[in-house]
């Protein structure tokens, strides 16, 4: 493991001190966290339907695909 150097620190520092200052990032996280979140939910219902054998793997692989380029890509 690395050790952190006062330049590391300094570096996180000023890092953290811009995010404070950046009400729109503040805001932007906690709604792409409740978005990854309404995405995972959608994801366990629909891996749940294959497991079930509600849908076919053919079905699954065509919707997964088209998910995951359409919405999942945007979190």
């Amino acid at each position: 493991m690395s050790e952190l150097t006062e330049s590391n620190i300094e570096e996180m520092r000023l890092h953290l001190e811009k995010w404070r200052a950046d009400k729109v990032e503040q805001t932007y996280i906690p709604d792409l966290d409740a978005r990854r979140h309404e995405i995972r939910q959608e994801m366990l219902v629909f891996l749940d339907r294959f497991i079930n054998g509600e849908i076919d793997l053919d079905q699954f692989r065509t919707t997964f695909d088209r998910q995951t380029r359409a919405r999942f890509e945007t979190v």
